[in-house]
C-alpha cells in the first residue's frame, strides 16, 4: 500500500522474535485488524494479515481511479480530539493525528446549543428523566431501541428529528441502536463540553490511503515489522486444528494452520465465515449457531456512500451534517475542499455523503422511502434537497456511488464473547464489547484490535482507553458494584503448551494432585463438575462448580448459592507464559452477591487451599522434565487479595 493501494512486499523486521512467538492469522484489514497485527508484531509474534479486498483500511480507505485521482469514499469520517487511544497509534506510526485531520464544527455551537433550543420544556423534562434513570442504572435502556423510545414518549417532532439525526446521521447507526448507547455517546460529548475539553470535530485532511495518509504509513509500518500482508485473500472457514491450541483457516486458495486467529470482520462477513466453520467455534462466542446468525444480522448497519464533485468553491459552508440531516431520510453530507490536490480537474471541491437504506422514513417532498430509488436517483435527489435549502450551492459536475457498506453496532442482544470458549479465536470488532464506543469509529476499532492483542499476549503494550475500560462496564454483562477478588500465582517449570497438555487432562488430576482426590466432568461450557478435594483437617469435601468457559490456557468456573444470588463465586484458572521454559498458573476468585462480605474470609481460605493444585502441578512437571530445572523457591507462589 506504499502508493495508497498496494501493500508491497513485507520487509524483514529488525527486532528479534520472541521465544514465545505464535503464528497468528488476522482476518480483516480494517483499523481493528491492523491494530491487532501491529501490536502482536511489535511483541514478536509471526503475523499474517488476510484482507479480501485490494487494499487495507476497511471503511476508512478511499477509492481512486486508474490515474490515481480520488473517486470517493463510503461516508464522511469524523475524528474527535477527546479520543485517548488513537493518538498513541499515530505516535507509533511516527506522526501526529493533527497532521491528518482538519477542524470544522463544534459540539457546543453546532450540536448542543441548537438541540436545546429546538426542544420544548416538556421534551427536556422527558429526556432528563430518562437520563437520570440511565445514570442510576435503573430500567433496561440496553434492551430498548431508539425507535421504541421515540414511540413511547410524547416528544415534539423537532426533538424527535434531532434524536433520529443523532442516531442515523451524527452517530451513523440505525434506529435499532439502544437507548443505553445513545445516552452513552451523548454523555461522552457532554463530559467533554462541561469539563472544558476539546469540543471541536475533525475531518480527514487527505484521503487516508493517499501516499502520505495515515493508512499508508500504517501499512508501511506493518511491512517493516515483518507482517505478511495478503490482499485479495478471503477466509472461507475455521476448523479446530491438531489439538485445542491451533486452528486451520480455510482460504480462497488453500489453507493456513495457525495458533491464534483474530477476527476483524463486519457482521455480514463474520456471519458467512462462522456459518461455514466448525459449529463448536460459533457456539464458543456465546450463542447457538442459528441464534448467532440472527444476532449478527441485527448488529449490522448499512449505508449508501455517494460523492459529488464541483468545479467551483462554495460561497457558504454546509451546516454540520448538511441541511437535511434532521428531516426526511436524515442523510449526512460534508464538504471536503481540502481534497482538491487529489481531484481530477476541473473539480476543485467534493462533498461526501451517506444515507441509511434501512428506514421507513418518507421523503418530505416525494413521499418515497430511500430504498425505493436507485443509487443514481438518490444522488440527484439528495443534492437537489441541499440546493433547495441553500440556492447558492453549485450544481455538481459529476458524482460517484460507492455502494452499500456494512459496519457494526451492538443492539439489544449485547456483545459476543471477545474470546471464543472452544478455540483460540479472538474478536477485534465492537461486537466483543471491549471498546467504549459500541458503534463503529476509528477510536473504537483501534481499541477493539488492541483488546484482542492483549487477550492473546498480556505482555503487549497497553494504550489508555478513556471513559470505559472493558466489557464489564457494559449493561449486558452481569457484575457487582462491590466485587471482591483474590489471586494465587504459582510458577511452573515448563512452557505453556506442555503445562496446558497436562492441565487439560482433567481425569488425571488425582494422579499428580494431593489436593484433588477425584474429578468428573466434561470439558465444555455449561458442564457441571463433581470435584472431591482434601480439606485442611484431612476430611473430604465435594464441590460442584459449573464450567462457564473454556479458552486456550484458561478455565472459568462458577458457583451460585441461594435463589436470590446470595453468593456468586467465579474461579478462573489460567496459564500465562513467562519465557520459553516457564509459565505460571494464576488462579483468581471473584465473589459477588449479598453475602460476599460475610463469607469473604472463608472463600479466601478456600482458594488458598487451591494453591496446592499449583504446587502439585509444578512438582509433577519437574519430575517429568528431562532438563530438570532448579527447585522453585518458597517465593514462587504469590497470594494477593483485593477487597
Amino acid at each position: 500500500m506504499n502508493d495508497g493501494r498496494d501493500a508491497g512486499p513485507p520487509q524483514k523486521h529488525t527486532e528479534s522474535t520472541s521465544p514465545n512467538a505464535r503464528r497468528v492469522a488476522v482476518i480483516g484489514g480494517g483499523p481493528g485488524g491492523m491494530t491487532a497485527a501491529l501490536l502482536l508484531a511489535r511483541a514478536g509474534h509471526r503475523v499474517t494479515l488476510f484482507e479480501s479486498g485490494r487494499e487495507l483500511g476497511g471503511l476508512w480507505a478511499a477509492r481512486f481511479d486508474e490515474d490515481g485521482y480520488y473517486c470517493g469514499e463510503n461516508s464522511c469520517k469524523v475524528y474527535q480530539g477527546t479520543y485517548r487511544t488513537a493518538p498513541h497509534l499515530f505516535r507509533l506510526l511516527g506522526t501526529r493525528w493533527e497532521s491528518h485531520f482538519v477542524p470544522q464544527y463544534s459540539l457546543r455551537a453546532d450540536w448542543l446549543v441548537p438541540f436545546v433550543r429546538a426542544c420544548t420544556a416538556s421534551d427536556l423534562a422527558v429526556i432528563a428523566a430518562e437520563w437520570a434513570r440511565y445514570r442510576a442504572g435503573l430500567g433496561a435502556p440496553h434492551e430498548c431501541s431508539v425507535e421504541a423510545f421515540l414511540e413511547r414518549n410524547a416528544l415534539s417532532e423537532t426533538c424527535r428529528n434531532w434524536l433520529r439525526a443523532t442516531a442515523l446521521g451524527g452517530i451513523a447507526g440505525t434506529l435499532r441502536m439502544t437507548v443505553w448507547e445513545l445516552f452513552y455517546r451523548i454523555g461522552a460529548n457532554l463530559d467533554a463540553l462541561f469539563q472544558q475539553r476539546e469540543s471541536t470535530l475533525f475531518w480527514n485532511a487527505q484521503p487516508p490511503n493517499a501516499p502520505e495518509g495515515f493508512l499508508s504509513l500504517w501499512a508501511r509500518e506493518l511491512a517493516r515489522l515483518g507482517v505478511e500482508i495478503r490482499l485479495r485473500t478471503a477466509a472461507r472457514s475455521l476448523a479446530q486444528g491438531r489439538g485445542r491450541a491451533s486452528v486451520r483457516v480455510g482460504l480462497t486458495e488453500g489453507h493456513a494452520d495457525v495458533e491464534r486467529v483474530v477476527l476483524a470482520l463486519p457482521p455480514p462477513a463474520l456471519a458467512k465465515l462462522l456459518a461455514r466453520s466448525d459449529a463448536s467455534i460459533a457456539e464458543g462466542f456465546g450463542f447457538e449457531p442459528a441464534r448467532l446468525q440472527d444476532v449478527l444480522r441485527d448488529s449490522v448497519y448499512e449505508h449508501l456512500g455517494i460523492t459529488w464533485y464541483f468545479d467551483r468553491a462554495f460561497d457558504r459552508a454546509l451546516p454540520l451534517g448538511g441541511h437535511n440531516v434532521r428531516r426526511g431520510w436524515h442523510p449526512i453530507v460534508r464538504e471536503y475542499p481540502q481534497y482538491r490536490p487529489w481531484l481530477r480537474p476541473p473539480a476543485v471541491t467534493a462533498v461526501v455523503g451517506s444515507i441509511s437504506l434501512d428506514t421507513d422514513f418518507a421523503h418530505p417532498r416525494l413521499g418515497t422511502r430511500s430504498r425505493d430509488h436507485s443509487p443514481d436517483e438518490l444522488a440527484e435527489i439528495l443534492w437537489a434537497d441541499e440546493r433547495r435549502a441553500d440556492p447558492s450551492l453549485p450544481k455538481p459536475i459529476g458524482h460517484h456511488v460507492w455502494g452499500t457498506s456494512s459496519a457494526t453496532q451492538l443492539v439489544r442482544h449485547g456483545p459476543l464473547r471477545p474470546v471464543c470458549a472452544s478455540a483460540p479465536v479472538y474478536l477485534a470488532t465492537n461486537l466483543g464489547g471491549m471498546a467504549p464506543y459500541v458503534t463503529s469509529s476509528l477510536e473504537s476499532a483501534i481499541q477493539a484490535g488492541a483488546a484482542a492483542a492483549i487477550a492473546i499476549d498480556s505482555s503487549v503494550e497497553r494504550w489508555p482507553t478513556g471513559r470505559a475500560q472493558h466489557a464489564k462496564q457494559l449493561p449486558w454483562v452481569e457484575t457487582s458494584r462491590d466485587e471482591r477478588r483474590f489471586d494465587v500465582c504459582t510458577e511452573l517449570p515448563a512452557n505453556i503448551d506442555r503445562a496446558w497438555k497436562v492441565f487439560e487432562a482433567i481425569e488425571r488430576w488425582p494422579q499428580w494432585s494431593q489436593f484433588v482426590r477425584s474429578v468428573r466432568g466434561e470439558m465444555r461450557p455449561g458442564s457441571t463438575w463433581d470435584v472431591t478435594v482434601l480439606r485442611a483437617d484431612d476430611t473430604h469435601a465435594t464441590v460442584r462448580p459449573v464450567l462457564q468457559s473454556v479458552a486456550p490456557f484458561e478455565l472459568v468456573f462458577e458457583q451460585r448459592f441461594g435463589a436470590a444470588e446470595l453468593l456468586r463465586l467465579e474461579h478462573t484458572m489460567r496459564l500465562e507464559p513467562i519465557d520459553a521454559t516457564r509459565c505460571r498458573l494464576r488462579q483468581t476468585l471473584r465473589a459477588s452477591g449479598l453475602a460476599r462480605r460475610a463469607l469473604w474470609d472463608r472463600a479466601c481460605k478456600g482458594l488458598a487451599r487451591y494453591e496446592a493444585v499449583g504446587a502439585d502441578l509444578a512438582r509433577h512437571l519437574r519430575a517429568t522434565n528431562e532438563r530438570a530445572p532448579c527447585e522453585p523457591s518458597a517465593s514462587s507462589t504469590v497470594l494477593t487479595a483485593n477487597a
